[in-house]
């Protein structure tokens, strides 16, 4: 519905975010549903993919991380800097 009547739409299940990132990688999947930490090796190791949303938050699992010599210890830290999710 979403994409348009006559729009063909292959839906398939993948055990792990590590299968996802290999297709995308390959082009054999357009869209998914990814962790953050997929998600995270994705774009450090070069797969072109942009996230566009995000399902939920995972408060008690999710961390922040920043550069050893970044020189930022508190949140306070963080102000006027650019901050990526």
């Amino acid at each position: 519905k979403t994409f348009g009547e006559g729009t063909k739409v292959d839906f398939v299940t993948v055990r792990a975010g590590s299968e996802v990132l290999s297709a995308m990688a390959g082009g054999s999947l357009d869209m998914c549903n990814i962790g953050s930490s997929p998600m995270v090796v994705g774009f450090a190791n070069g797969v072109p993919v942009s996230m566009v949303y995000i399902y939920k938050n995972i408060i008690d699992s999710e961390v922040l991380v920043v550069q050893g010599n970044s020189g930022i210890k508190t949140v306070a830290d963080l102000k006027g800097k650019k901050l990526a999710l």
